[in-house]
């Protein structure tokens, strides 16, 4: 059964190993990376859950991310990109 996803598209999160900021442009119920990328990653979290595209605050490129990482940011800070 797939999970609710806990975020919406326009959110301001936090990632909570790598501690930086960024906004949810898009939302997939479950992993939709290919079976290369995520072999590749060095830790290797469920696919079994939402997983989120993010653009980086202070950054240029976009992350992708499993809801178990991400935390809502405090206060109502900006992302830039």
């Amino acid at each position: 059964m797939m999970r609710q996803a806990q975020f919406i598209v326009g959110q301001v999160i936090h990632h909570k190993e790598f501690a930086y900021r960024g906004v949810i442009i898009g939302i997939d119920p479950e992993c939709k990376a290919s079976e290369e990328w995520y072999a590749e990653n060095t830790d290797q979290p469920s696919c079994d859950q939402p997983w989120y595209h993010i653009l980086v605050h202070s950054e240029t490129h976009m992350t992708y991310v499993p809801e178990e990482y991400l935390i809502q940011a405090d206060g109502d800070a900006v992302v830039e990109h």
